[in-house]
């Protein structure tokens, strides 16, 4: 099983299903207090959740956050790499939390707009982070180096980026396409696109669905049971031959 046609390309393009994190959408919605219908950049807060390796922030970003504090907005990082932390603490309009500060539902419920973006050393094989924010109605923008730019269509759930200025435009202008029309449809494409963790967990809810899920996996032919296995040693000999770089985690 894979996270992403894009990795699934890079192991080899062997045989196997192809299925994004699941996400708990009964956590993950919008939130009931933040107005949608304010206008202008004023009070509007961009954000990124992340572990805090360098590896997961990109060295343009301290500059970017720069660019839209300057411009009135307000920046909030969850989870800064140490060289962001150190670029971005004498500024007012931004506020840096430790990694884990916060659930992570709640986080992205306080923001208008996820931003994100890795450095070129480390190609994000998923990012469950980028769905979970969707869920929440944001407008998401990200680079679009990753396997997560297949989710997105660009304009519509969210916007894709390939240089510093074109993620300046797409963010300072991104506060107008936050209507609740908007936020509808991206939480609605993370229902429809099978993300949602539920249906799996209500159904592993009822020992009868359990047995007959058992059941069904027992019943499994060989070739199949084998073809899984094969994949997954697949991916960890090529993981492992990578070094210590390999894919990185994959949580976000």
């Amino acid at each position: 099983m894979y996270t992403s046609e894009l990795t699934k390309r890079r192991v080899g393009n062997y045989p196997g299903i192809v299925q994004a994190s699941l996400i708990d959408l009964d956590r993950f919605v919008p939130s009931a207090s933040k107005p949608s219908n304010s206008s202008g950049s004023a009070g509007f807060t961009v954000g990124r959740l992340s572990k805090a390796n360098p590896f997961k922030h990109h060295p343009d970003d301290a500059a970017l956050y720069r660019q839209l504090a300057d411009r009135g907005c307000r920046v909030r990082i969850m989870g800064p790499s140490p060289s962001l932390k150190a670029e971005l603490v004498d500024l007012e309009a931004v506020t840096l939390l430790p990694a884990y500060a916060q659930e992570a539902h709640l986080f992205l419920q306080g923001l208008d707009c996820f931003f994100y973006r890795t450095s070129e050393n480390f190609l994000e094989p998923s990012g469950r982070v980028i769905t979970e924010a969707m869920a929440c109605g944001l407008a998401v923008v990200c680079h679009k180096r990753g396997g997560y730019a297949e989710i997105i269509d660009d304009g519509h759930n969210g916007f894709l980026f390939d240089t510093q200025q074109e993620a300046l435009e797409i963010v300072l202008s991104s506060k107008k396409t936050q209507s609740c029309a908007r936020g509808s449809a991206r939480r609605r494409d993370v229902q429809q696109k099978s993300f949602s963790l539920m249906p799996y967990a209500r159904r592993s809810s009822s020992s009868t669905c359990v047995d007959d899920q058992a059941g069904h996996h027992r019943e499994l032919p060989e070739q199949r049971r084998e073809q899984r296995e094969g994949v997954l040693s697949n991916f960890l000999n090529w993981s492992r031959s990578r070094g210590p770089e390999g894919f990185g985690p994959c949580r976000s």
